[in-house]
């Protein structure tokens, strides 16, 4: 009579998620909401000439109702900071309530901080999504 022995080898538990769990998780990417916001702000602010290698930048906190707040505006050219708040300031405050702040769908964000800027150049370059790493994940 032959005994066969077998020995327990312990092993890591190894956790994954159910497809059902994966369905439930949603990622919501910020980086093209944000994208749109600093083109479409590019667009709407008509500056009067400046000289070329002025940057301008912009923070403000938006909340889920599209409540704009904390709106600073400023130009590494200290000489026009005033500019950067006469033109842009303005133009950030009138999104206010319009579509464009409008929470990426799914988000459970209650509010967020977009900062952004741009320089002074002969030609417009303008955002893509890549330029951004902001994504929020969702269990739905």
């Amino acid at each position: 009579v032959q005994k066969t022995v077998t020995q327990a080898v312990s092993q890591p538990i190894k956790q994954t998620m159910t497809e059902q769990q994966k369905e439930q998780q949603e990622l919501i990417l910020w980086n093209k909401w944000r994208s749109n916001l600093q083109n479409q702000i590019m667009r709407d602010v008509k500056l009067p000439i400046i000289p070329e290698g002025t940057v301008f930048r912009f923070s403000f906190d938006v909340d889920k109702y599209g409540k704009v707040s904390n709106v600073q505006t400023w130009s590494f050219s200290p000489n026009y900071t005033p500019y950067a708040i006469q033109y842009i300031a303005p133009v950030i405050r009138s999104y206010q309530g319009r579509a464009i702040l409008n929470f990426p769908s799914g988000s459970n964000r209650i509010s967020t901080t977009v900062e952004g800027g741009w320089k002074i150049a002969k030609t417009a370059k303008y955002s893509t999504p890549d330029d951004y790493k902001d994504t929020e994940k969702v269990i739905k």
